[in-house]
């Protein structure tokens, strides 16, 4: 059997979907795959939740991960690769024939010290593959991203985005609903792809999955298959229906890059409606993220209801404090369109309760996660059942469905 490859998925947002979308590219090509991301575990589209608090997990369990990729007959891996953990080495022994960089922004500062070491941190997988005389599948549309390119010149690579220069892009993008529709050109022809994803973020994410495609020998019309295929994750663009006459949506965005990302993709589904936010920010991790998200929330949302996320031992009012400044500075008007709760059920619970037909109330931030992090116990948490229990109380009985995301 041929050794298996490896494919290593960085970016500050999009790592869990790319990675599964690649994956799901991968396996159009009737071969065995196996992923690990933030979110699942996976063989060939067989997810199961990960369990673990890490996106990318120890050296020791990496390799396990590998191991029974191969025992499994796999020809292909693709692993979520952390800034974290290619900062630590947990991944520098992994001999990778791919490496995806989605996007390069602001994150995880309170751990790098500063941007140009969490750029850095994100370069050594590209500089892993190097060593491996791999090639690097980049969104060169993404500054940061592109940088990481651009300062290792000999290092093969495939270009990923909307320019005319780019290897893989993408063209007459059309968003409709929760479906993207686009034109994909590859070195190999061109095909008309239709995503089960919204938003021109995705169709970036898909762009890299396809590159992924192309590294690996397959035709656009495979590529395409694959892409058209992919199940959405649980937790990242899901919705909760409860028949209720406005939209819920819970989604994982929890960088002002996420946000700005995410929000603008819903208002223009929602053109006659409201735009009511649910979001928080880390306790005991990067401070100057929290006035950035309070801006970014205030300047794209109507509402904005201000909540914990993962506290850890910090003072939540003081986390939700320092974003309220940043929502106020934005044009926020403290309880009137800024609000601040801590206790998140209570402030899901009031964004719902102000929904009108038509709004959509998003609820950002914990995503797929299990728990919420309070320092010296986690708090068992899953945001869509409990969307779904509010809804209900708010509505009446009714069976409530999740759309969009799976485990």
């Amino acid at each position: 059997m041929p050794p298996l490859s490896v494919v290593g998925v960085t970016g500050t947002d999009g790592k869990s979907t790319t990675t599964h979308l690649t994956e799901s590219v991968l396996c159009a090509g009737q071969v065995r795959v196996a992923a690990s991301s933030t979110v699942a575990r996976s063989t060939c589209g067989q997810r199961t939740p990960n369990v673990g608090r890490l996106t990318t997990p120890e050296a020791s369990e990496v390799a396990q991960v590998l191991r029974d990729a191969e025992d499994a007959g796999c020809r292909w891996a693709v692993l979520e690769t952390s800034s974290h953990g290619l900062a630590l080495g947990r991944v520098a022994a992994v001999p990778f024939r791919v490496g995806v960089v989605t996007n390069v922004t602001h994150e995880h500062l309170d751990f790098h010290g500063s941007p140009a070491a969490y750029r850095a941190a994100k370069g050594v997988l590209l500089d892993l593959v190097g060593e491996h005389h791999g090639t690097a599948v980049v969104n060169v549309e993404d500054p940061g991203a592109a940088s990481l390119l651009a300062a290792r010149p000999r290092l093969d690579a495939l270009r990923c985005g909307a320019g005319p220069g780019c290897d893989v892009r993408a063209d007459e993008v059309e968003v409709d609903g929760w479906v993207s529709t686009f034109d994909l050109h590859a070195p190999s022809g061109g095909v008309r792809v239709r995503l089960p994803l919204p938003g021109a973020h995705n169709v970036a994410n898909a762009l890299c999955a396809a590159g992924v495609g192309v590294v690996a020998g397959m035709g656009v019309d495979d590529i395409a298959a694959g892409l058209e295929s992919f199940v959405p994750l649980r937790g990242r663009l899901e919705r909760v229906e409860a028949g209720q006459d406005f939209t819920v949506v819970v989604d994982f965005a929890h960088t002002p890059s996420a946000l700005s990302a995410v929000l603008p993709v819903l208002r223009r589904m929602h053109p006659e409606g409201r735009l009511l936010l649910v979001v928080g920010s880390a306790g005991e991790r990067d401070r100057l993220k929290r006035p950035w998200m309070g801006h970014v929330a205030s300047s794209l949302a109507d509402v904005v209801v201000l909540t914990v996320e993962d506290p850890r031992a910090e003072d939540p009012a003081s986390v939700i404090e320092e974003m309220a400044a940043g929502s106020v500075a934005a044009g926020g008007r403290r309880g009137e369109t800024v609000l601040t709760v801590v206790d998140r059920r209570e402030a899901m619970h009031t964004a719902l309760a102000l929904a009108r037909p038509g709004d959509c109330v998003v609820l950002a931030g914990k995503g797929h996660e299990r728990t919420i992090d309070w320092g010296d116990h986690d708090q068992p948490w899953d945001e869509v059942a409990v969307a779904s229990e509010l809804l209900a109380d708010l509505v009446g009985p009714s069976e409530s469905t999740c759309v969009g995301g799976r485990s």
